[in-house]
């Protein structure tokens, strides 16, 4: 079946587990970042004149990375496309050949001078309005397609969806009557009765 041209979509787990991604964990974890990546770096703005801004902004970056590390792992599970892993050495070799650590303001230098600490940074945020404006899109259509499936097949089933009566002065719509009024303005209300 999923060779289908056409119809063989529908017969994809990946198809269906990327659509599960882009409507749960993407929008989740874009909502979740992008909070977390303006309320920290308001802070860390705000406190850079005195001297914890500093600490906040490499916390935030390093915070960042993580996060867009992590969201890769999400990925690969959910879309079976390999991110790449750019995480730092926690052991460089030494000019005699031998191996030592990287010391913590090491790391915070790479951090800070790293182009990848910045684009995750920028990731985080700008990701968030593309996974806003997929889920809304995804929503509508969703229901829009909903209500295309449906009304027919609760016609077909005996259920009235949509009735006009004679001469269109009264419409009967997902089981609720609308009237026009006296201007020929219809009213829905929000809550059906």
């Amino acid at each position: 079946w999923a060779r289908i041209p056409v119809i063989g979509i529908w017969f994809q787990l990946r198809a269906w587990s990327s659509l599960f991604y882009f409507l749960v964990p993407c929008f989740a974890i874009s909502l979740a970042t992008f909070v977390w990546v303006v309320a920290m770096g308001s802070l860390a703005i705000g406190t850079l004149p005195i001297i914890i801004g500093l600490p906040l902004a490499v916390f935030l970056l390093g915070s960042v990375r993580a996060i867009c590390l992590a969201e890769g792992k999400v990925v690969e599970f959910f879309l079976g496309t390999r991110m790449p892993h750019r995480v730092q050495p926690v052991q460089v070799l030494t000019p005699v050949g031998g191996v030592a650590e990287v010391g913590f303001w090491q790391r915070v230098g790479c951090w800070l001078s790293d182009v990848r600490s910045w684009l995750s940074l920028a990731w985080s945020l700008g990701k968030f309005f593309v996974a806003t404006g997929l889920f809304c899109m995804f929503v509508a259509l969703g229901a829009l397609v909903l209500m295309m499936v449906g009304v027919p097949l609760a016609q077909s089933a005996g259920l009235t969806a949509i009735q006009v009566d004679g001469d269109m002065s009264e419409v009967q719509f997902l089981w609720e009557r609308i009237t026009p009024d006296a201007d020929g303005h219809v009213r829905i209300s929000a809550l059906t009765s």
